[in-house]
């Protein structure tokens, strides 16, 4: 923000994003072990509230809900 503040930009939050979008994980698709890891991992994760944290950290917003 301190860019634009200096640019004379005033910016606001928005209440809710406009668009969220899904990210993926890319990986070799001889990799099946590693692909299997990092599911495994990813759903850990979601599952014990991390990536809701991670979300609200960095986005004020719990994203993940909007992605089912």
């Amino acid at each position: 923000m301190k860019g634009a503040e200096k640019q004379g930009v005033k910016l606001v939050a928005l209440a809710e994003p406009v668009k969220v979008n899904a990210t993926y994980v890319l990986v070799n698709k001889k990799e099946d072990k590693l692909a299997a890891e990092i599911n495994e991992a990813l759903k850990a994760l979601r599952a014990d509230g991390t990536l809701r944290k991670i979300n609200i950290k960095w986005y004020k917003n719990d994203l993940m809900k909007l992605l089912k």
